[in-house]
Order: C-alpha cells, then structure tokens, then sequence
C-alpha cells in the first residue's frame, strides 16, 4: 500500500510539475550590457617584473660565502687554528643571505602568478590596455 502511494504521489508531481527550459535556452543574450570588466583597464604599469630580493639574495649567497671560505682558509692555512668567531659571524650572514634568497623566491612567484592573472583579465600587452579615463567612456 505504501509503495503505491508514493508511485501515485511521483507521477501526480510529475504531471503537473512543468518541464524547464534547456540550459542552453536559459543563457543570457550574447548581446551584453554594460561594460566587459575583462578589458584589462586597471593594470599596474609600474609594478615589477622580476624580484630585486632574489638577485640581491643570490648575490650575497656568493658574496658571503667567499668570505666564509677565505676566512677558514686564511685560518686554517695562516693561523694554524679555526677562527670561530669570524667564520660563526660569516655563516650567520650566509644564513640570512640564504633567507632572503629564498623569500625573493616566494616573491618571483607571488609576481609570475600576478602576471599570469593579468594575461588572463585582458593581457599585459600595450595594445591590450585601454588608455582613456574610466569615467570619460563611461559619460559619453
């Protein structure tokens, strides 16, 4: 009895229950309004390209650690002993050149994706970017 009445129920609902559109019929009209806020209109044309951290963190990797292995060299070779103070103090900027060798990595690629996410909103091209006022275009 009870499996019955919910077939009953199922094709009473379906009966009068309309059928709905296709999605395709439900799409908005080709024709859009307002402005397509894809243009590429707002685009920082000063921000950088590549990350200075990086190139000034490889360049102290280097630097440091020549310093570090010429002050182990000269001790070892000259002093007869290890200069642990120097070499400590040399390996400590080694570690923060490497730091920030490595947070300029984070940042070229915090940019890499800000530029990929500008090609896809309208493209980073000159040609590809609106030179006129917002609010001129917008009046006339």
């Amino acid at each position: 009895m009870g499996a019955q009445s919910v077939s009953l129920q199922t094709e009473t609902v379906q009966q009068t229950t309309p059928i709905l559109d296709a999605p395709e019929d439900r799409r908005a009209s080709p024709r859009r309004r307002g402005r397509e806020r894809r243009k590429g209109g707002r685009i920082n044309r000063q921000a950088p390209r590549r990350s200075i951290l990086q190139a000034a963190g490889l360049s102290a990797i280097s630097a440091s650690s020549g310093v570090a292995a010429s002050i182990f060299l000269a001790g070892e070779l000259v002093l007869d002993a290890t200069p642990w103070l120097p070499l400590g103090l040399a390996l400590t900027v080694l570690g923060f050149a490497v730091l920030a060798y490595m947070i300029g990595c984070i940042e070229q690629r915090l940019i890499e994706i800000r530029l990929e996410l500008m090609m896809v909103n309208g493209g980073a091209r000159q040609a590809d970017r609106r030179t006129d006022d917002r609010r001129a275009s917008a009046d006339g």
